[in-house]
């Protein structure tokens, strides 16, 4: 689990978490299971949004995702233990995911991603809500392509966490900061509030 600190961020330590999730779980009075990561990508959340489902009992469990720019991936190492890179930045990268068409490769398996982890969600009656981090993708999902693809009553897409964002961890870290995370909570609370999952709470 992945905890906010004041000038030094994304670190684990001991204390009141201020993610978003922290404080919608609070707001919903419901227990919090934080899979999330720094830097983690979307090919991290269908894998373990998946082997999660795979592995639980889903009955009373409902499931926020928050999907991540597509430039970030993950592989194997030599170890077997998966690790996360960033294709735009990481040099040391095989030239097969430094190419011309590398950016429409990987914006395409995101969204692919996302409609593949959501249309999973559905088949086995998970109940789930999705939003995006970068503006861009919540733009392509309103797009009749994908909108018609997706259960909108799933999906925030009217703004997404970047675009609700007003301010920040520190002024060389454009990551979101405490009230760019309580007013995202506050948002996907007053899409929650109302569901049959947390009304016995």
């Amino acid at each position: 689990t992945l905890n906010y600190l004041e000038n030094k961020p994304f670190e684990k330590f001991k204390g009141e978490p201020l993610l978003w999730c922290n404080h919608l779980a609070k707001k919903l009075k419901c227990n919090l299971i934080n899979e999330s990561r720094g830097q983690g990508s979307n090919d991290r959340i269908v894998r373990k949004v998946t082997d999660f489902v795979l592995n639980n009992n889903m009955k009373d469990v409902f499931i926020v995702i928050q999907f991540t720019w597509p430039e970030r991936l993950e592989y194997i190492n030599s170890d077997g233990n998966y690790e996360s890179f960033n294709w735009e930045k990481d040099i040391d990268a095989h030239k097969y995911y430094l190419n011309d068409y590398s950016n429409h490769y990987f914006n395409k398996k995101s969204f692919h991603n996302v409609i593949n982890l959501h249309h999973h969600l559905k088949s086995v009656g998970v109940k789930h809500l999705c939003f995006f981090g970068p503006g861009f993708m919540r733009e392509v999902f309103n797009e009749k392509k994908y909108k018609s693809h997706i259960d909108n009553s799933n999906f925030i897409l009217d703004i997404s966490f970047r675009e609700l964002q007003t301010d920040y961890i520190a002024t060389d870290d454009l990551h979101p900061g405490k009230q760019s995370h309580i007013d995202m909570a506050e948002l996907i609370y007053n899409r929650l509030k109302d569901e049959e999952t947390f009304k016995e709470h």
